[in-house]
């Protein structure tokens, strides 16, 4: 089983990410599914790879130690090879521009 498919996405309010301001306005579940945040759940920006959690309103901060210790650690795992696809992929655009 890959966590990777083909996004959907479910609409959520626009926020941007607090880390590189990319403007987030979709989630999807790479477990499960289908993906409805609330807040505290943990979700991760894909224009800089940071993980962050949702506020009350669906706002984002980044994400705490304490949050994390609330993970799975089939979670935790997902959360980091989702995270390692973005990084690689923000590599692959940024040489591809230079």
């Amino acid at each position: 089983m890959t966590p990777f498919r083909s996004f959907k996405g479910t609409k959520t309010p626009s926020a941007a990410c607090p880390r590189c301001q990319k403007l987030l306005d979709r989630v999807d579940a790479l477990i499960g599914g289908p993906a409805t945040p609330k807040p505290g759940d943990v979700t991760l920006c894909i224009g800089c790879g940071t993980i962050l959690v949702f506020t009350p309103g669906l706002g984002l901060r980044i994400a705490r130690p304490d949050d994390m210790e609330e993970l799975s650690p089939e979670q935790t795992e997902v959360l980091a090879m989702a995270r390692q696809f973005v990084k690689q992929a923000r590599i692959i655009r940024q040489a591809e521009q230079n």
